[in-house]
Parts: structure tokens; C-alpha cells; sequence
């Protein structure tokens, strides 16, 4: 009798591992891998961001980039600027001056009379242009960064189910143990 019941449960289990291994050879699921978005966002910032499906995204991206490299431009030139005015005033050569420079900003040009400052407050100004150029810097190195951490977060998240079908109730319950019964928490975790 035991021999027989034996048998039926090997056969019975063996016959369910077969249609568990038919039922997932034949649903394919897709895997949505953060490393290809990791690396589509490092190659090309906001690639991730498509391979993501979060086209919304994009033009973020590319509008903090386009921040950053204005402040990188905008504080480099300055700076460039500043230090050859410096250097010209310096070398005692009357042929070389640079008493006034033109930048240009969005709202048009700008004239900057370098006559009005003397070498100290020019250093001063160069240095602190040159902070600011070191900050635009790690500002672009921050967008870009944030730019795959991004695209990682939602590629692990992009089949994370969000629905309202989804509760979870604690409770007060009690745990029989071999020293009597005690207080404690019930979790469930249930999809409608």
C-alpha cells in the first residue's frame, strides 16, 4: 500500500513539474534590464530615458544640459578673459591691453570696463569666475550623472505594478508559542 502511494506521488509530481516547465517555456517574459539603460543613458544622455518609455523625461535631460554648458561657456569665457587682461597688464608692454571685452548674454551684449578695476579686484574677479567654473562643472557632471541614475530607477521599476488593485492590511493577531499565546501583527499582502 505504501509502495503504491509512493509511486503516485513521484508520478504525480514529476507529471506537475512537467506542465510548471510547459507553462513557463511557453509565456516568454520580457526583461527590462537597468543595465541597458545605464548604458544607453552614458553613450547618449536621454537614450535611457526612451528605452524607459519616460519620453517626458528627455527634453529635461537635454534642457539642464543645456543649462550647464551655457554656465560652463559663460564663466570659462570670463575667466579667459580676466586672466589675459591680467597677464596683459603685467608684461609692461604698451601694445598689449585689454581695457574692456564684450560678452554676450540671452538679453544681448554686454560691455565690461576692466579700466575701473585695479589688478587686485581683477584677480579677485578671476578667481571667483573660476569657482564658478569649477561649480558648472560639477553641476554637468551632476547632470549627467543624474541623467543614468534616472534611467537605472525606472528600468527597475518599469514593470512594477502600480494599479489600485493592490492592498495591504495589518492587523492585530495572536502567536501561540510553547509558552502560550502573545500578541502580534498580521501582514497581508493581497492583488484583487
Amino acid at each position: 500500500m505504501s509502495r503504491s502511494l509512493l509511486i503516485t506521488a513521484i508520478l504525480l509530481t514529476a507529471s506537475l513539474n512537467v506542465v510548471a516547465q510547459t507553462i513557463t517555456d511557453s509565456t516568454t517574459i520580457k526583461i527590462h534590464s537597468p543595465r541597458k539603460a545605464a548604458l544607453y543613458s552614458a553613450v547618449l544622455p536621454g537614450f535611457g530615458q526612451v528605452y524607459n518609455r519616460k519620453y517626458w523625461k528627455v527634453p529635461i535631460v537635454y534642457g539642464a544640459g543645456a543649462v550647464a554648458g551655457y554656465m560652463i561657456y559663460y564663466n570659462a569665457t570670463i575667466t579667459n578673459k580676466l586672466n589675459t587682461a591680467l597677464r596683459y597688464r603685467k608684461d609692461d608692454d604698451p601694445e598689449t591691453s585689454l581695457d574692456n571685452f564684450t560678452l554676450q548674454r540671452f538679453c544681448g551684449k554686454q560691455n565690461i570696463d576692466l579700466t575701473l578695476f585695479g589688478d587686485d579686484e581683477i584677480a579677485t574677479l578671476k578667481d571667483t569666475y573660476r569657482r564658478d567654473l569649477d561649480l558648472s562643472v560639477l553641476f554637468a557632471v551632476a547632470v549627467y550623472g543624474l541623467n543614468i541614475l534616472d534611467a537605472v530607477v525606472d528600468a527597475h521599476l518599469f514593470s512594477f505594478d502600480v494599479s489600485e488593485d493592490l492592498t495591504l492590511q495589518i492587523k492585530p493577531a495572536p502567536i501561540t508559542a510553547s509558552t502560550g499565546i502573545h500578541p502580534g501583527l498580521s501582514i497581508k499582502f493581497s492583488s484583487r
